[in-house]
């Protein structure tokens, strides 16, 4: 099957509609905006109205000469309004003139009253809620004085951040974090550290959207949590430089640093981070078979060290126009040593025998990331244009050599050995371009685009045992699998206030997709084509400022990741495994929610979810072999609903607390193990968690923290979750008017945050702790000007796919 590489017909016609002046003008008014003294007022606003209601036409801003340029479709019974911040309006009536170009000055008078005198002091709520997505504003939380990003991204209504750094979002499956609406292609330890690396100082506001609108991917049951900068317009230098001590059963270290350069038209950033983390989990799983029990135990050693680097460049074409180059370069080559214990219990409870395990996994990845992206603000009514083409390139190679020996119970030796080799190797490529266009009318605001994206991988596994000291290949366990999928995606929104208590939103997005996915080795391929359609819809009503309810409605598509669809056997022992499964079909979901938000300072929730042809890992018992495996698979449905509550509250003026509690009641109707027979498995569980922040003296330089996560037994599929919980504290100090902060931070304290859970079809159990009790010595300086423009974050094209990968 061939695909066709060619941008699809929304993005050449997004393209003309934008880029052609001949849509919005006929005429061209030129003209320059001076005060009295002659000096150029930049950034002042030039409005073209009709009379006799002054209904917009065209607007514009001055540039930093005070020159302007404007396009206009008609000049009868028009009047040309110039005005600026500390100036009085000034207005002229404009005639009928035959040439299609005329130039017109003004000249600005200083407003009597002085600004500083007219202004208002005001401060935003600690949390707004919008029609699309709950706001955090981390600049008026103290208990975000002197953190990162990760941390006063725990304190946000709804997400959850464990001792683990894991992050969750309430009702989803999956959580993609964005900084200035552009994706991280990060996860686990490297997304954490990420965060880490990010002042809170830097942070205006943190977004949770539940329920993200059309102009994001379809892609993905998750939620978005999106990091919004601070900004303004100086010129110059800032940057941090830092590093991370953590001390669990072994030491880790990670050194982070940034920086941003703002110089007239040209603003270059970069930012680094990287380290060696280790880590000595432990994993115990027990399955049954027909006159046996194999309990096998794992003690391992984890080494996960990489090195991310990037560097950008925004160079201003114009006052209205931009356009930025980002490079992004990552590598790791992470080791794991696992020694695995594997005991046949009979059903006297006595060693029939064992199987000891040594096992070494060496790993390499490396990826590439370049973006191109141009962003033209049309005028100053809110007419943006954003084109974005993103090329990604990964290559992962993972070696595991393990060796076996089989003993009887009491200890003798069998004589039974194994040495084997698994070597698996992976090339994945993507591309994508994409344009968005936002057009705000008269009565409504709109916003339309298209995206066409191309993902190709090539994997290559080979299974090999030793025999008399010779390597041979094992052809049953060795596969060479090709990937293709090509998606091409439009959307229309539109947004509309209906008066000061009404606002609504409503969009539409396809997605047609082309996919084939084939065994080289066996010869096997699955080719699909589906067009799918994600509407998505939001009504808010705001009483007034203490009372604000939503109610909004998505749904959403959840493809396969590259790991999920990789036909690659990680051996544990030579009869136990975990694999993809390269025909797995992606699942869907609708989702519903409606919430209230109190006095900016409670939040409730309540939602309610259906999936279908969930895709999970499952657990096979292989009673022949004895042995068994795990492999992804489409199970099935579920029906999910819950209710969320979160409260920010400041009992007095140096405490700040934070609490939230999800509970919910998950059914899951699973027919893979039966075929025909389908199984039904319903519970109600709950999440809870408080976090208090104090402020230890006047000058908000010495902080103190407490806080804890519990979690309540609950199903996920297949599985029942027993509970678990994580209480930590910290101690923070800042130094040099707040430029250097040192914290100390102690998490799962108690070692609670333990993974025990059962299959409820074969009852098989799992009981994993991850070596998350530890300590954190946080250190950053912050250098340069407090006042310079954060970089323009590109929102790239590849981003939502290169997280799969």
């Amino acid at each position: 099957m061939s695909f066709p590489r060619r941008f699809h017909p929304i993005l050449i016609f997004v393209l003309l509609f934008a880029g052609s002046p001949a849509l919005y003008a006929q005429h061209i008014i030129t003209g320059k905006v001076n005060d009295k003294a002659g000096t150029a007022i930049p950034f002042a606003s030039v409005l073209l109205q009709q009379l006799p209601d002054s209904g917009l036409l065209a607007t514009t801003i001055t540039d930093s000469l005070g020159n302007y340029k404007l396009n206009a479709a008609k000049l009868s019974k028009t009047i040309l309004t110039a005005g600026g911040i500390g100036y009085k309006p000034a207005v002229k009536l404009m005639e009928i003139d035959k040439s299609i170009t005329q130039s017109i000055d003004f000249v600005l008078e200083e407003d009597a009253i002085e600004l500083k005198e007219a202004s208002v002091s005001s401060r935003k709520p600690l949390i707004e809620h919008k029609v699309d997505r709950v706001i955090f504003n981390v600049e008026n939380s103290i208990s975000a004085i002197g953190t990162d990003a990760l941390d006063a991204m725990s304190k946000a209504p709804g997400v959850l951040v464990s001792g683990s750094d894991d992050i969750t979002l309430a009702g989803k499956s999956s959580v993609s974090v964005m900084l200035n609406d552009k994706l991280i292609q990060l996860s686990g330890d490297e997304l954490a550290e990420m965060l880490h690396s990010i002042p809170s100082d830097n942070i205006s506001r943190i977004e949770v959207i539940t329920t993200p609108p059309a102009k994001y991917d379809a892609a993905g049951n998750s939620g978005i949590i999106n990091i919004v900068t601070r900004k303004t317009r100086r010129d110059g230098l800032n940057g941090t430089v830092g590093f991370t001590y953590r001390q669990n059963n072994y030491g880790s270290f990670q050194p982070t640093g940034t920086f941003n350069y703002r110089k007239q038209k040209w603003n270059l950033y970069g930012n680094t981070n990287g380290g060696e983390n280790y880590s000595k989990p432990t994993e115990k799983h027990t399955s049954y078979y027909p006159t046996q029990t194999l309990v096998q135990s794992s003690d391992i050693k984890n080494l996960h060290n990489y090195h991310r680097s990037q560097l950008g460049a925004d160079y201003n074409i114009t006052p209205k126009a931009v356009i930025g180059f980002l490079y992004t370069y990552g590598g790791s080559t992470p080791k794991m040593w696992e020694d695995i214990s594997g005991k046949w219990v009979n059903r006297n409870n006595g060693i029939d025998s064992v199987i000891n395990t040594k096992a070494h996994t060496s790993d390499f990845g490396e990826r590439n990331v370049a973006n191109a992206n141009y962003e033209w603000s049309i005028d100053s009514s809110g007419k943006k244009l954003n084109i974005d083409g993103d090329f990604f390139t990964r290559t992962g190679r993972t070696v595991r050599d393990f060796n076996t020996i089989d003993m009887l119970g009491d200890g003798t030796m069998t004589g039974v050995t194994s040495s084997n080799k698994s070597t698996g190797k992976q090339v994945l490529y993507i591309s994508s371009i994409k344009a968005d266009m936002e057009l705000p009318l008269t009565t409504v605001k709109l916003s339309f685009g298209g995206k066409a994206s191309f993902i190709h991988v090539i994997s290559d596994n080979v299974f090999q045992y030793l025999d008399h000291s010779v390597l041979v290949t094992d052809t049953g366990k060795t596969n060479k699998f090709d990937y293709r999928e090509n998606t091409q995606a439009i959307y229309t929104s539109a947004q509309r206030k209906i008066n000061e208590k009404w606002e609504l939103q409503a969009g539409l997005r396809a997605e047609y997709t082309q996919s084939l996915a084939t065994s080289i080795t066996t010869k096997q391929a699955n080719e699909r084509k589906y067009l799918q359609l994600f509407p998505t819809a939001y009504v808010q009503y705001t009483h007034n400022d203490d009372h604000v309810f939503s109610l909004n409605f998505s749904r959403r598509i959840e493809r396969p990741n590259m790991s999920q669809i990789n036909p690659f056997r990680r051996y544990m022992t030579p009869n136990t495994y975990d694999e993809g499964n390269p025909f797995l079909q992606p699942s869907f979901s609708s989702n519903l929610e409606g919430s209230y938000t109190l006095k900016s300072k409670y939040t409730f929730t309540v939602y309610g979810q259906y999936n279908q042809q969930i895709a999970t890992q499952i657990l096979e018992v292989d009673s022949v072999l004895k042995g068994f495996h795990f492999r992804y698979a489409n199970i099935g449905q579920s029906i999910n609903y819950g209710f969320n509550a979160s409260a920010a509250l400041q009992p007095a003026k140096w405490w700040e607390c934070n609490m939230q509690f999800y509970g919910f009641h998950a059914s899951v109707y699973a027919n893979y193990y039966n075929g025909a027979v389908t199984n039904n498995y319903s519970r109600t569980g709950f999440v809870t968690a408080c976090d208090n922040s104090f402020t230890l003296n006047s000058s908000k330089t010495l902080m103190a923290e407490i806080g804890f996560e519990y979690q309540g037994k609950m199903i996920d599929n297949y599985d029942l979750h027993y509970p678990s919980g994580n209480l930590n504290a910290g101690f923070r100090a800042l130094f040099y008017q707040k430029s250097l902060i040192v914290g100390i931070n102690l998490d799962d304290m108690l070692a609670t945050e333990v993974h025990k859970s059962t299959n409820l079809y074969n009852g098989s159990t799992s009981n994993n702790y991850y070596d998350t009790k530890s300590l954190h010595l946080n250190v950053t300086y912050k250098f340069g000007s407090k006042n310079v423009k954060s970089k323009r974050e590109h929102s790239g094209g590849a981003t939502e796919e290169s997280k799969r990968a």
